[in-house]
């Protein structure tokens, strides 16, 4: 009968240690991406109801449409929108859930989740 491998980590408490500190650096830089990713540009704030606008970035459904009543300029380029037509943008909304769901980062509270820093500040905002 053979006998089980064992990993160098399982036969080694300080590299188990440093093993499991590796895969929660991960976690938490993908968390991190994850909250930046799911930030809506106009809002800073995670979002809800994601939509995709004429200049093909995602916004969060309310913050765009508020953002439409005074500006046709993207809020991202600042080019003009060559339509106003927001699409839902479902495998997003998806994801959106599921990290909720699995990582805890977002609760029932997502729209008071705030983005990780980082993301870029917009001097045209119309609000």
């Amino acid at each position: 009968m053979e006998e089980p491998v064992s990993s160098p980590a399982a036969a080694d408490p300080d590299m188990h240690a440093v093993s499991a500190a590796l895969v929660d650096a991960s976690r938490g830089a993908d968390a991190i991406f994850l909250d930046q990713l799911f930030c809506c540009p106009v809002t800073k704030v995670a979002m809800v109801d994601p939509v995709i606008a004429g200049d093909g970035h995602l916004y969060e459904r309310t913050a765009i449409q508020h953002w439409l009543q005074g500006s046709s300029l993207s809020p991202v380029t600042g080019d003009k929108l060559p339509h106003t037509r927001l699409v839902p943008n479902v495998l997003v909304k998806s994801a959106l859930a599921q990290h909720a769901q699995v990582s805890s980062v977002l609760d029932t509270a997502v729209a008071a989740h705030s983005c990780a820093d980082g993301g870029s500040t917009n001097s045209r905002d119309p609000v």
